[in-house]
């Protein structure tokens, strides 16, 4: 009976509190719990409830960047079958300690699985204190905030576990080849824009910003291939949104719906410009890592000058969102249906792209030989090869002598000229691992 059930399954290094996570949502203690690192050693799991759903927990043993005994070796090994078995990564980091190296190490797993997640930021007990800015940096975007000894704020947590199951059972109850999400602010055109597309009223559409509370979808069938539409609730700043309540709720299922989807639709409204809370929706859309489509919603609104003015800001305010198309559409219109499905299309082409390791390798070996780099201690970085290890998005990893060598600019070129070489890449975010090898 508790296969049927939804696996959560909690992630992290050592003596950053999963048990005692597991046993303060378990209700009993089921996991020893101890401050010696690496007490747990084999996966403990049980059957949770949390407003009447039903889902396993499961706990496991620390994450050791480089385990050398046997039983360290077993414990990572039940780690990584544990992630490939789980519908859902509650991804655990320490805020009294601060950011490790086994944090970022952890984060880069959980990328590569697209399961899935929740970070969460444990053993905080006043609510109110700044986050250390490194945990931003692990690129999972907002922490929930909890102490899981004093039981603070894991109710919160809990809720957004529900959210994330409830928003898993409807999409594993349709079959389709891509999931994409309609999202932007409220009252930007996405349910209008996702009426037009199904041509039906499937959401409701007034000038009223937050009208769409749920996620709403609909299957669409086009020229062999069924897409699975999700019009999502608008996101509004964080300071608008009640710490509880119905909408706060909605913006849990649309950030889900993200970190689900092949390809996000982005609208953007020109009479609006892009305002700071585009460029945040956008960044949390990077760092989810999703192929995605920047559509310029009302443009029937534009005349040609306006619309290209707008396409120069959105280049300009969103940079580092470069590799997406935009396409400017109207509801009303019907103007760039078409292309905007021939967008999402060549999105989830690249999204899912799968790269021969000679070609990549030789374009590794002409960057290194146009763009030769060091260490900060002058010590020659050598590449030797490089492998793709995933898709959705691609994930190439690069063995090198001096892993930690390698900066950012040098990572941003590498993208630029992977893209710029790889036609099949052009549209989509791409992962870089850096190995010693």
């Amino acid at each position: 009976m508790k296969r049927n059930y939804i696996r959560v399954f909690l992630v992290g290094k050592t003596n950053v509190g999963k048990s005692t996570l597991f046993n303060r949502i378990i209700g009993k203690r089921k996991a020893i719990v101890e401050h010696t690192p690496n007490i747990t050693r084999d996966l403990i799991e049980d059957v949770a409830e949390w407003e009447g759903k039903k889902f396993i927990l499961v706990d496991s043993g620390g994450f050791m960047d480089e385990p050398r005994d046997e039983i360290a070796k077993r414990v990572f090994s039940k780690l990584v079958e544990g992630i490939d078995k789980a519908d859902l990564l509650i991804v655990m980091v320490d805020a009294r300690a601060g950011i490790t190296k086994e944090d970022f190490d952890i984060a880069d797993m959980v990328r590569k699985s697209s399961k899935g997640y929740i970070l969460v930021a444990n053993k905080i007990e006043d609510l109110s204190k700044p986050l250390d800015p490194d945990i931003y940096s692990l690129g999972l975007g907002e922490p929930v905030r909890i102490s899981a000894e004093h039981g603070i704020n894991v109710d919160e947590l809990l809720d957004d576990i529900i959210s994330h199951i409830e928003l898993k059972e409807e999409m594993n109850s349709h079959e389709a080849s891509v999931q994409v999400s309609v999202v932007g602010k409220p009252n930007v055109g996405k349910s209008t824009l996702f009426n037009t597309i199904i041509k039906e009223e499937r959401s409701i559409v007034t000038d009223i910003p937050g009208t769409t509370r749920d996620v709403v979808h609909s299957l669409l069938e086009r020229e062999g291939r069924v897409y699975l539409l999700l019009d999502t609730a608008g996101l509004r700043k964080r300071v608008k949104v009640g710490k509880r309540g119905v909408e706060r709720y909605s913006v849990k299922r649309t950030l889900n719906s993200i970190r689900e989807s092949d390809v996000i639709c982005f609208l953007v409204d020109p009479t609006q410009g892009v305002t700071e809370q585009d460029q945040r929706i956008a960044s949390f859309i990077q760092e989810s890592e999703k192929a995605v489509v920047i559509v310029i919603s009302k443009s029937d609104l534009m005349d040609k000058k306006g619309l290209k003015d707008f396409t120069d800001i959105i280049r300009n305010k969103l940079y580092f969102l470069d590799y997406a198309p935009i396409i400017s559409t109207s509801a009303k219109t019907g103007k760039g249906l078409p292309r905007l499905f021939n967008a999402i299309d060549e999105a989830y082409k690249n999204y899912t792209a799968e790269i021969s390791t000679s070609e990549i390798n030789n374009i590794l070996r002409r960057t290194m030989l146009l763009s030769p780099i060091s260490t900060s201690k002058g010590k020659r970085v050598r590449i030797s090869y490089c492998v793709q290890g995933g898709k959705k998005p691609p994930r190439f990893i690069f063995f090198c002598n001096y892993p930690d060598g390698i900066n950012i600019q040098f990572k941003k070129r590498l993208v630029h000229v992977i893209r710029k070489n790889i036609t099949s890449l052009s549209s989509t975010p791409i992962h870089l691992v850096f190995k010693r090898g």
